[in-house]
C-alpha cells in the first residue's frame, strides 16, 4: 500500500512540538549580493514576534491560512538513485497573516 491510513498527531504531540519550536521567532532580512562565486548577505531588519496560543494555530488550519506540506523527493546519486527521501512535513503561514499567529515584540522604539 502506497498510502498508510493510519497516520495522525495527537493535539497533545502537535502542541508540544510547537511550544518547543516556535513560542518566538525572528524575521531577519537581507540584500543578498555574491562577490566571486560567494553569497553574501547584508542585514537591515530583525522582528521578533511570541506565539499567541495553540488554539489559534488550530483555528488557522480550520480556516486554511496555515497549511500543511509534506516533503517527499527522489534520491539522484548513484547508490540511491531512484529510492524516495522522506523530508518530513512542515507547517507554513503566509508572511502576510503572521500577525494572526504571532504578537510583534518591540524591543525597542526608534521614533
Amino acid at each position: 500500500m502506497l498510502i498508510e491510513k493510519d497516520v495522525y498527531w495527537s493535539f497533545n504531540n502537535l502542541k508540544e512540538k510547537l511550544i518547543n519550536k516556535l513560542k518566538v521567532l525572528a524575521i531577519i532580512e537581507a540584500w543578498p549580493k555574491e562577490i566571486n562565486g560567494w553569497n553574501y548577505f547584508k542585514y537591515y531588519k530583525i522582528n521578533f514576534y511570541q506565539l499567541k496560543d495553540f488554539s489559534t494555530f488550530i483555528n488557522l488550519i480550520e480556516k486554511g491560512k496555515i497549511k500543511l506540506t509534506i516533503k517527499i523527493d527522489i534520491y539522484n546519486d548513484k547508490e540511491n538513485y531512484g529510492k524516495q527521501y522522506d523530508h518530513g512535513c512542515s507547517f507554513s503561514i503566509s508572511r502576510n497573516d503572521i500577525y494572526l499567529l504571532f504578537n510583534q515584540i518591540i524591543i525597542y522604539d526608534t521614533e
